[in-house]
């Protein structure tokens, strides 16, 4: 068995690209994952202005994730020696959003002033028979 055929086989998203930053093999989890096949996603938008900055370390954002088709995904490369090439093995994989980093927006939000309800305050205040709001300037009864 060649370690293409196991490449292909593999039940997790990977992308090789070549030291000229072109993806030379897409398994199908990956090609189902972005919905790009091999033959679409050297010349896609997603390879062009979003994996490739991150690639090379040129990208806006110091971190491995991008955003596609309403999705965050997270990437992690691997240099492998390929015969006489070195080569980049890239795995993909949808990116989860931590209770952390939900604080850390609501503490934003918060600071900005909004007013960040949470799910509790919603069921509490969706069972009262009314809502009122209060105009500046005006004083509860």
């Amino acid at each position: 068995m060649s370690v293409l055929s196991v490449f292909y086989q593999l039940r997790h998203p990977y992308i090789l690209v070549d030291q000229q930053q072109n993806p030379f093999l897409v398994n199908p989890a990956a090609e189902s994952l972005l919905a790009e096949t091999q033959a679409t996603l050297s010349d896609s938008l997603l390879w062009q202005q979003t994996l490739i900055p991150l690639l090379q370390g040129t990208s806006e954002f110091n971190d491995n994730h991008f955003y596609h088709n309403g999705q965050t995904y997270r990437l992690t490369v691997s240099d492998l020696s390929l015969e006489d090439q070195i080569i980049q093995a890239i795995q993909i994989e949808e990116a989860q959003t931590t209770r952390e980093q939900l604080h850390n927006l609501y503490s934003l939000l918060d600071n900005l002033g909004a007013y960040v309800v949470s799910p509790e305050k919603v069921r509490f205040l969706s069972n009262r028979a009314s809502v009122g709001f209060i105009a500046p300037g005006n004083k509860a009864n």
